[in-house]
């Protein structure tokens, strides 16, 4: 059977004020074209479905015509909510759905749904597992000792059958690692977990499982085992990812033991793309054509130029960040440490952010604003 493993789609989402729609419709169209010519079986989507609890209309749109797609092609598709998704409401009309081949996993409950294909082999089991915390398994299971993900996971394996003399696979959506190796984690999230933290899970949990369809961090890698895979994100959606190479996991398996997995790319209409260099050099002609001008380009400028971002929107349509690079030493920016944040004024601190990001001073405007919202987060907190 063959099954193409994809997640972290974050359909409906914006990239420092650039809606991403077109690209995402772009990429979808190009899964199913995958799908077709790759001949593949069965379609899971491990989480992050949407970028935001409450989707906007533009983004269900897309997700309908996607799934629509998937049906008319005949390919059955398993999908569980992310930590960016309702589980509620992207769940809704799963019943229904499921009679038409989407099968779309509901709220977490203690245990895991089980979907049983078949093929020459014999039974091939899926099991969905919607992203969860720790604590949602204790509430389930008060009697439990548990206090990392860790301890939540054998919870949730253990309130579930499974039979490991057949071929079982997992859709998962969380921090899995291996003991001695960090996760790569690109700009999927904003900080770094490790083995025993709280919200991590050891991948030796997952020993009863063929294959480990993961979603949660956006740079595609295996965990632990070849078998155990975050497929990334189908598009770039921060800086640190620019030189990611973005795709799906064809993962093809046959009889108990035999897995095998490959990348296969996804092209998208515009690359994300950091450049660097003062602003007269980043106009040049020669560097301008060395990309696609329209490309989301993020700047880092070697020098502070005013109205930077007016001046290279004229080259460069689509840039979603400007910041001003140190030129000496070793050209990278200098240290912040939280001593040394501590130590500024907030609005000091904004009044640099806005400039880094934006090449340009605040305005008066601006500032007031800032000043007069921190001022009332202030007085929520005392």
């Amino acid at each position: 059977m063959r099954i193409m493993h994809t997640s972290d789609l974050h359909i409906g989402k914006s990239v420092h004020g650039l809606s991403m729609l077109d690209d995402q419709k772009h990429i979808l169209e190009q899964m199913l074209g995958i799908i077709k010519n790759e001949k593949v079986d069965v379609l899971v989507i491990a989480g992050d479905v949407y970028d935001k609890t409450v989707p906007n209309e533009g983004a269900v749109s897309i997700l309908n015509g996607f799934l629509t797609r998937l049906h008319e092609i005949n390919c059955p598709v398993f999908i569980i909510p992310g930590n960016h998704d309702s589980a509620t409401r992207i769940s809704f009309g799963s019943t229904l759905l499921a009679k038409q081949g989407v099968h779309i996993a509901e709220e977490f409950a203690a245990g895991m749904e089980k979907h049983v294909l078949k093929d020459e082999f014999g039974n091939l089991n899926v099991y969905l597992l919607p992203f969860f915390k720790p604590s949602m398994v204790r509430s389930l299971n008060p009697k439990a000792e548990i206090n990392n993900a860790d301890d939540a996971a054998r919870e949730v394996l253990r309130a579930t059958e499974i039979n490991s003399s057949e071929r079982n696979i997992l859709v998962a959506h969380q921090f899995v690692i291996s003991r001695g190796t960090d996760l790569d984690l690109g700009g999927s999230e904003e900080y770094k977990p490790s083995v025993g933290g709280v919200d991590c899970i050891s991948y030796d949990m997952f020993s009863d499982f063929d294959y480990v369809a993961l979603g949660h961090i956006h740079r595609p890698q295996k965990v632990g085992r070849s078998s155990i895979r975050y497929c990334g994100s189908p598009l770039k959606y921060s800086e640190k990812e620019d030189r990611d190479e973005k795709g799906v996991v064809i993962l093809d398996i046959g009889e108990k033991g035999a897995v095998s997995t490959r990348n296969v790319p996804l092209v998208p209409i515009r690359d994300l793309r950091v450049v660097t260099g003062t602003v007269e050099q980043l106009k040049e002609r020669s560097v301008v054509e060395s990309g696609n001008p329209d490309d989301y380009i993020y700047v880092n400028l070697t020098e502070d130029t005013s109205d930077a971002r007016a001046k290279l929107a004229e080259v460069y349509p689509n840039i979603m960040g400007i910041a001003i690079v140190s030129t000496t030493g070793s050209g990278e920016l200098p240290e912040m440490t939280i001593e040394k944040i501590r130590g500024l004024d907030p609005v000091e601190l904004f009044r640099n952010f806005y400039e880094d990001m934006n090449g340009e001073e605040i305005g008066e405007k601006q500032e007031k604003i800032f000043s007069t919202a921190f001022e009332r987060a202030m007085e929520d907190l005392q």
